[in-house]
């Protein structure tokens, strides 16, 4: 006869070992440490730093509705990408695009849950559609693929992440969004989302080498984006050979992208 209590307590075990908590007096969970954060506990991760990277930004942070065609033309351009079939989240996040006021600053970041941000200043520096698409596609791998969580449990750990899952007060959420908003990724992170960017984007006849035109741009250094997904030799080579597979790759569309700078991106 087989033992069917071992059975019975093997969802137990495995529970146990998946994560821990801490309860007080009255039995309510004060603490919680998982050691894998799945795509829920990512969802809502990113919701928590949305809300305080846009209580950060404020002002700053530029009215979807009343700039709605510059939004509308970066939405189209996002959901363009997440609408392939390398998108493993494309349903279960709320993907958002948010555009920050400030011409000085070049930067992109994302964060988990599908939430991304980039400054007027990168967006006036990127002088075709098909740079910002690739660095768009580069962008959602991170949070796809769920990266960002990981990162995050590294550098905090799996307590401090279950905080902010269990809405405690002492939850390190604008530590963590700005720790994210300044991560540097690691080359083979960086190289996975390139492979990434030039698989989704291809199929649209992008010219997806084009991205190399940002990455080794004269100026390159006072891009924040660049900086924290540094342009090695590496993978600048890895981009010429990766876009010739895709074929005959060649449109940019500079005209339409100068369009929506010149016209529909707020001055």
């Amino acid at each position: 006869m087989r033992n069917t209590t071992n059975i019975k307590l093997l969802p137990l075990l495995l529970l146990i070992l998946v994560f821990s908590c801490t309860r007080d007096e009255d039995g309510g969970i004060v603490r919680l440490s998982k050691d894998k954060f799945e795509k829920e506990d990512a969802k809502i991760i990113g919701e928590a730093l949305k809300e305080d990277l846009d209580a950060y930004y404020g002002e700053e942070l530029i009215n979807p509705v009343e700039n709605i065609m510059a939004q509308d033309y970066l939405e189209k351009l996002y959901e363009t990408i997440l609408q392939t079939p390398e998108v493993e989240q494309r349903i279960h996040f709320d993907w958002t695009i948010s555009m920050i006021q400030d011409d000085e600053s070049l930067e992109m970041f994302s964060i988990p849950g599908g939430h991304l941000y980039i400054t007027t200043g990168l967006l006036k520096f990127v002088e075709a559609e098909s740079q910002l698409m690739m660095m768009l596609a580069h962008e959602v791998y991170y949070s796809d693929r769920l990266l960002f969580i990981d990162k995050l449990k590294e550098q905090f750990g799996g307590e401090e992440l279950g905080n902010i899952l269990l809405e405690n007060d002492d939850a390190k959420v604008s530590t963590m969004a700005q720790y994210l908003r300044d991560l540097t990724i690691d080359s083979d992170n960086v190289t996975e989302a390139d492979e990434f960017a030039i698989n989704t984007v291809c199929p649209f006849r992008y010219d997806t080498e084009s991205l190399n035109q940002i990455l080794s741009a004269d100026n390159n250094s006072q891009l924040k984006w660049v900086v924290n997904r540094p342009p090695t030799t590496e993978r600048v080579e890895m981009l010429i050979n990766s876009s010739v597979l895709c074929g005959n790759q060649d449109r940019q569309f500079p005209e339409r992208y100068n369009y929506f700078k010149n016209f529909l991106l707020p001055k």
